[in-house]
């Protein structure tokens, strides 16, 4: 979603915003106003096709899979000893 109809100054303009974001968030998010200016960075930034916050902004995918057996954690350093 964009209201820039030239794909290159949208992506321009992206990326423009979503280094505004990061330096808000880095170092002006405490000030008196702080969020309200997140709050307006962020939509700037979907209107012109960035998407709800940087690319950064990605949250990480926890499965069964990633999570380790504390089981299989607690009997590799007894299967260790005899070597």
């Amino acid at each position: 979603m964009t209201i820039i109809p030239n794909f290159l100054l949208s992506g321009i303009l992206s990326v423009i915003l979503s280094l505004s974001l990061i330096i808000w968030v880095s170092f002006f998010i405490h000030k008196k106003d702080g969020g309200l200016v997140l709050i307006l960075i962020s939509f700037a930034l979907l209107l012109v096709g960035g998407g709800f916050g940087p690319p950064y902004n990605s949250k990480p995918r926890i499965s069964p899979k990633n999570i380790p057996n504390i089981e299989i954690c607690e009997k590799i350093p007894e299967s260790l000893e005899g070597r």
